[in-house]
């Protein structure tokens, strides 16, 4: 997929929580990724998340991990999603805002727990003998090294895109309006940096944000 239809979509990028997601060089390789090809603006407090300040974006990126929002926040964030903002979550965000139910019916999924650090395959679902999705595309089976994420949810409601080991690892949905996608991937700078991994993060931006 080419990147320049991303050069003027405004994304919010997410950040904060514990220090093993959340290290200068983590912020910094996503900030890198997506600054690259879309206007971006990175944030690691959730002071953005009101109905005013969320109105400019047309795509929110999470990767924060274990934060807590108010009922307000919570709320402007789902809203917007609700309403037609595209919402891409990264690892963590299946395990964050958990004192928010709502988030977690609009992301679809919960953290339960995860592997010991390996090496694994991720392996895209044989839907793509039918119809390739669009954040897959031009993107082949490939292993890495990261935490292998069991996440919990309505698996009916998940359009799951590629496995691990059995496991979903990519899924999309929708939640009113918006379209949902989460990556169970990115612990650290081996997955963070990983080319298949950004290619993927790169696609669901543009899929959430109905370019492709």
């Amino acid at each position: 997929m080419s990147t320049s239809a991303l050069r003027d979509v405004p994304v919010l990028l997410m950040l904060g929580g514990p220090e093993y997601h959340n290290t200068p060089e983590h912020r910094q390789t996503l900030i890198e990724l997506l600054d690259s090809v879309c206007t971006l603006v990175a944030r690691e407090d959730l002071d953005v998340l009101t109905p005013s300040d969320l109105a400019p974006f047309r795509v929110i990126v999470n990767y924060t991990t274990f934060m807590e929002p108010t009922a307000a926040q919570a709320g402007a964030l789902n809203s917007a999603v609700f309403r037609g903002t595209g919402f891409v979550g990264i690892h963590g965000a299946t395990a964050t805002f958990w004192n928010s139910p709502e988030y977690l019916r609009m992301l679809g999924g919960t953290f339960i727990v995860h592997d010991e650090f390996k090496r694994f395959g991720v392996n895209f679902t044989s839907v793509r003998c039918v119809e390739e999705h669009p954040i897959t595309a031009g993107i082949e089976d490939f292993e890495i090294e990261d935490e292998l994420y069991i996440v919990e949810g309505d698996q009916t409601q998940w359009y799951i895109i590629a496995r691990g080991e059995g496991h979903p690892l990519l899924y999309t949905k929708t939640y009113g309006s918006g379209r949902v996608h989460y990556n169970a991937l990115g612990h650290d700078l081996r997955a963070l940096q990983h080319p298949s991994f950004q290619q993927l993060v790169l696609n669901a931006v543009a899929w959430a944000a109905h370019l492709v």
